[in-house]
C-alpha cells in the first residue's frame, strides 16, 4: 500500500503556540519538521490526542550570530479525530513546524534511516548525504532551516 497525504497543518511563533484544527482520522503516521532558534531550549511538542512522539537528531547551524535547528519526528498508529491540535509549549525566540498526517503505513516502525548536516555557514549548497531505502514504497521526508 502507498502512503498517500490525508491533512497537514503549520504554525510559525515567537513564543509556542497551538494550531488550527484539522481531521486526521485515518491516519497511520504522523511526521513533524520543525525549525527554532534554540537559545532557550528544543521546543517540546503535543497534540490533542496525547500522542507519543519520536524524535530524530536535531541538526544546528552554529556559526554566526543565531544558532537554529532543524528536527524531524514522527507517530506510529497515533490517536486521531476530526479535530486535532498540535501545540508547542517551550518558549525560544523563533519556532516553525509542519505536520502531516498519512495513510499507508502498514509496518510497526516504518522509521528506516536519516542523514544530514550540521554548520553550513554560508555554504551555496548543503550535502547532507544520501539516503538508500531498504524497502520498495518508504515515505522520504525532508527538512531545512536556515537563517
Amino acid at each position: 500500500m502507498a502512503y498517500s497525504l490525508l491533512t497537514h497543518v503549520g504554525f510559525t511563533a515567537d513564543d509556542g503556540g497551538t494550531t488550527s484544527a484539522i481531521d486526521t482520522t485515518g491516519a497511520t503516521l504522523f511526521t513533524l519538521i520543525q525549525t527554532w532558534y534554540p537559545p532557550i531550549g528544543t521546543p517540546v511538542i503535543s497534540d490533542s490526542q496525547t500522542n507519543t512522539w519520536n524524535h530524530l537528531t536535531e541538526y544546528v547551524e552554529t556559526t554566526g550570530d543565531y544558532n537554529v535547528s532543524v528536527r524531524l519526528s514522527y507517530v506510529v498508529n497515533p490517536i486521531t479525530n476530526a479535530s486535532h491540535t498540535f501545540t508547542v509549549s517551550q518558549l525560544t525566540s523563533a519556532i516553525s513546524f509542519q505536520v502531516a498526517s498519512w495513510s499507508g503505513a502498514i509496518l510497526i516502525n516504518p522509521f528506516d534511516q536519516e542523514n544530514g548536516t550540521n554548520n553550513v555557514g554560508s555554504l551555496t549548497s548543503v550535502q547532507p548525504g544520501t539516503v538508500t531505502p531498504t524497502q520498495n514504497n518508504e515515505l522520504l521526508i525532508t527538512g531545512i532551516a536556515f537563517r
